[in-house]
């Protein structure tokens, strides 16, 4: 299993475009080190940064290694980390659990 939990990489809505590549290239660097029908976990912190647009990050890292991956579990914010339904970008944490086909 890799775990790759790095910090946020888009403070504000202007740094999104550089988060989103720093993000790939990390998580695209963490998948070359699962062994095949191995566990990698991808995490982010960063509020500007869309449950959609965290997947499709993820989506980028493994075409970019040419595997595949299979989502076991997608979690977010637990009970403890509210926020107003009428603020999305307050739902910051994003945890995907992916097997490494």
């Amino acid at each position: 299993m890799v775990i790759t939990d790095p910090p946020s990489f888009a403070p504000n809505q202007k740094s999104v475009e550089t988060a989103v590549e720093a993000y790939i290239k990390i998580f695209s660097q963490s998948l070359k080190l699962v062994n095949p029908n191995g566990m990698f976990a991808a995490s982010s912190c960063s509020s500007h940064i869309s449950t959609d647009k965290f997947l499709e990050i993820c989506r980028e890292s493994f075409s970019k290694n040419r595997k595949r991956g299979t989502l076991v579990y997608f979690g977010g914010q637990p009970f403890d980390h509210p926020y107003p339904i009428a603020m999305e970008e307050l739902r910051y944490l994003k945890f995907a659990l992916f097997r490494v086909d």
